[in-house]
């Protein structure tokens, strides 16, 4: 997979509080997006291997929560 950043950019500043992050995976062009508050972020990963099983995941700092909401209708 391609990570599209350049060495030592980063993608994004990250969210806070109350932001909504969503998750776009075009699982035909093999690409995967993100959105904050959703107003999207750019690409962020492409050229993902498709013919694996794809597990999500989410990665939390200390004493942080999270939602997940499936699929919002937005």
């Amino acid at each position: 997979a391609k990570v599209n950043r350049k060495y030592n950019e980063f993608y994004h500043s990250g969210a806070k509080e109350g932001d909504i992050v969503g998750i776009y995976f075009n699982y035909e062009k093999a690409e995967l997006w993100f959105f904050l508050n959703r107003k999207c972020c750019g690409l962020a990963f492409s050229n993902i291997p498709t013919k694996e099983i794809l597990y999500p995941a989410c990665s939390l700092a200390v004493n942080a929560k999270i939602q997940l909401i499936p699929r919002p209708d937005w």
